[in-house]
């Protein structure tokens, strides 16, 4: 499966106070907004989405207890002979993995996604020589160390994950912003991941800490907790769950 990507992205990682989404909230953040296009869910992980479309009949399809899209496209990827995954805003199982021997024909079905998906060549780690640069620029190097630093925990692997700092527990989620209709934050600090659900957890404001590892401050504390956004490149975020 070959996809132009329509997004290129740093992890964004979310965490927030209210409840989980439900299925048929997950499909309204992807559905009918990303219908027909590509997106980064992960760093060289692409899905795309047929909205309103299920398998034809008879096709083989194994229900999965994944808790949102991403994960669903997650285990999809990890499992031998799946070629696509369907999210379901219906009643019922969510997640269904799709076994077959190329992609499978396609029907009408409402609130049921159809993904696909595909993996980005890794790049390669020895290049040719003349590629090199041999000149390189002490500060960039420096930025990029930096960077790299501030890159972690990675994503997935705290995808809807909950974390526990300072004697609290926060809820997780990579690549989405936050939901609601006030987001500003009320002071930013140059700390690590780690470091800001820290500094958020001693603050009795702070409801919510938005991580964004390109800002020269990225660590961004917010007094409130929302729901689960859309997904947005570059950013990182951590919500206390109540």
């Amino acid at each position: 499966m070959k996809f132009q990507a329509l997004v290129s992205s740093l992890p964004l990682i979310v965490s927030l106070a209210n409840a989980q989404a439900t299925a048929a909230e997950h499909y309204a953040e992807i559905c009918p907004a990303n219908d027909g296009q590509e997106v980064e869910i992960q760093p060289g992980l692409f899905a795309k989405y047929n909205c309103d479309k299920a398998t034809a009949v008879g096709v083989s399809a194994t229900s999965n207890p994944a808790t949102d899209p991403d994960a669903c496209v997650l285990a999809c990827e990890q499992t031998n002979g799946c070629v696509g995954s369907m999210w379901s805003g219906r009643s019922g199982p969510s997640c269904y993995l799709v076994q077959h021997a190329d992609q499978p024909n396609l029907r009408e079905k409402t609130q049921v996604a159809y993904i696909t998906y595909r993996r980005e060549e890794e790049e390669d780690i020895f290049p040719d020589p003349e590629e090199e640069d041999i000149f390189p620029d002490p500060v960039e190097d420096c930025q990029q160390a930096t960077l790299v630093a501030r890159r972690t925990p990675k994503c997935p692997a705290v995808h809807d994950q909950q974390r526990v700092r300072g004697g609290k527990t926060y809820k997780t989620w990579c690549n989405h912003d936050l939901k609601g209709a006030q987001v500003e934050f009320y002071e930013q600090h140059d700390l690590t991941f780690d470091e800001c659900l820290d500094l958020c957890s001693t603050q009795s404001q702070c409801k919510a800490a938005l991580w964004y590892p390109l800002a020269d401050l990225p660590c961004k504390l917010h007094a409130q907790g929302y729901a689960k956004g859309k997904w947005v490149p570059n950013m990182v975020i951590s919500v206390l769950k109540q």
